[in-house]
């Protein structure tokens, strides 16, 4: 089958699809987890991602992009082939579409937006990308309580970093699905929800699809079908409808059926009840997309709905809070936070954030997350565990310049004078441009642009597609983080003249030596 130079071509369930590839096209897509390894084809190497039932991937998506200006889109999961300059798509179902909207990665991107993935004409709240977030995750793991969560914020203001958006994290709750404080830990919420947006803070809240089977809320939403049931329409010993239960990482649960009217309304009664009764903002929706909804003989109310469907409807659901946040089966064009997957505390995880946050963008999910400073993993910060603090400060000067910034472990607990200054010195840098990344925000929500761009996007035709390790916010921003050890690095500069952190023009294209020591973050702002 052959693609048509404009337009689409479309195949039945089960047809494969064949998209002939121009010479050095590169593809970026499917998967943000696996930016790392974009563009996939340029090179004509078999590379196979397979986004169907399953699929272990955030951030996926049946479509990709190529530098080319060319496209490819389904609405439900495929799995793709890239090898000897084609393109195989393998549908579950419905149809797959691709064509030619220009000669460029952006030409290809906006027509995706306009006509797939239609933003929503709004950003998150814009204290995601004018102030840090916080999440607590780190410091307390599963022993969240109301005297730690206070003492955290406090020290937060204490040790100099302004206040911002605070997650609150797993075991704040009473139990999965019971979504509200544990009085046993938290024995008056609202007088701390009080007190921390007194000193500044927006709270966000931890949560999931998930409900404990032994709790009253499952057995609520198991008479009303609100969560899903079992495929065999098997009673239990009492004669309720069986559902089906699934072995997360915290063990057994029902789970929310999204396409259920009953579970769409209890969810939205349990959190909107949240929010107004202690002011809570919004909420850090985890385990969210495919993968989770995947669990065999699943039935729900809409009995065609496949794991894609319970993930995108979830997203959804989820807009309609100020501030939520997700990963998602296409999330793009939403108003929602999408945060990378938990990073490990290394040099390569580093580097896989700019990676990663850029193939978000292209994907059409702009309002990026790079995952927490230093790492999201409760074991990188283990006692024992070695911590390296320059790795550490590099990643909170990369996230300094990126959409957003989140800490979990404490700069101050975990870092010398000489590292702490640096950290802070790149928290007040981010300030300044606090402005600028709030317009490029709100520009997002309109138009479905990436806020964090590769090279490739804004300056095509000089070889930028290979350019992995620097990004630009917008056209004409500049950031070149350390992403490996050391004090020196190259910089590729696009065309125009660029102004330096340093005060030095610098007129591109070229490639430049940067000496880069620990409190420098190297950017650069186009002049003309």
């Amino acid at each position: 089958m052959l693609v048509a130079l404009f337009g689409t071509l479309a195949a039945s369930a089960a047809e494969i699809v064949t998209v002939p590839s121009e010479p050095g096209e590169g593809w970026w897509g499917g998967a943000w987890d696996l930016g790392g390894d974009m563009p996939i084809g340029a090179h004509g190497a078999r590379y196979v991602m397979d986004l169907r039932e399953g699929c272990r991937f955030q951030g996926n998506a049946s479509l990709f992009v190529s530098d080319k200006g060319r496209w490819i889109w389904s609405d439900d999961p495929c799995a793709f082939t890239f090898e000897g300059g084609v393109v195989k798509v393998e549908p579950t179902r419905g149809k797959v579409l691709f064509g030619k909207a220009g000669t460029t990665l952006r030409d290809a991107c906006r027509h995706v937006s306009k006509t797939f993935q239609k933003p929503s004409g709004k950003a998150p709240d814009l204290s995601f990308f004018a102030r840090p977030q916080y999440c607590t995750w780190i410091e307390l793991g599963y022993n969240q309580t109301q005297a730690e969560v206070l003492k955290y914020a406090a020290n937060i203001k204490k040790n100099g970093f302004p206040a911002g958006v605070i997650m609150i994290d797993d075991t704040w709750q009473t139990d999965y699905g019971v979504w509200d404080f544990d009085p046993k830990t938290f024995p008056d919420p609202k007088a701390m929800c009080d007190a921390l947006r007194a000193d500044g803070f927006k709270i966000m809240l931890w949560a999931c699809a998930y409900v404990s089977p032994d709790s009253r809320e499952y057995r609520y939403l198991q008479s009303k079908e609100g969560v899903l049931m079992a495929a065999d329409r098997s009673l239990d010993f009492e004669g309720h409808p069986n559902t089906v239960l699934y072995n997360w990482w915290n063990g057994w649960s029902g789970v929310l059926d999204f396409t259920s009217p009953e579970g769409v309304a209890w969810a939205t009664k349990t959190f909107r009840g949240l929010c107004d009764r202690y002011g809570v903002s919004g909420f850090k929706f985890d385990a969210t997309n495919p993968r989770y909804f995947s669990m065999p003989n699943r039935l729900a109310h809409d009995r065609d709905a496949s794991s894609a469907d319970l993930s995108h409807a979830f997203c959804e659901w989820s807009e309609q809070f100020p501030m939520p946040s997700a990963q998602c089966w296409r999330t793009g064009g939403k108003a929602i936070v999408v945060r990378l997957t938990d990073k490990g505390h290394t040099w390569k995880e580093l580097h896989r954030c700019v990676t990663d946050m850029a193939a978000a963008g292209l994907m059409g999910c702009p309002f990026v997350l790079p995952d927490m400073v230093g790492g999201g993993l409760l074991s990188s910060f283990a006692p024992g565990k070695k911590l390296d603090q320059d790795l550490f400060v590099r990643s909170a000067q990369c996230q300094a310049l990126s959409p957003m910034i989140q800490f979990s472990a404490a700069p101050w607990r975990v870092l010398d004078a000489e590292h702490l200054a640096a950290v802070k010195a790149a928290v007040a840098l981010r300030a300044k441009h606090a402005d600028r990344f709030m317009k490029l925000a709100e520009n997002a929500g309109r138009t479905g642009e990436p806020i964090l761009r590769a090279l490739e996007y804004a300056y095509p035709g000089h070889g930028y597609s290979s350019v992995k390790d620097e990004f630009l916010m917008g056209d004409d921003f500049l950031v070149v983080p350390m992403v490996s050890p050391g004090t020196t690095r190259e910089a590729v500069i696009p065309p125009g003249t660029w102004k330096g952190d340093d005060g030095v023009d610098v007129i591109g294209p070229k490639t430049v030596t940067l000496t880069v020591p620990l409190n420098r973050i190297p950017h650069f702002i186009r002049v003309r």
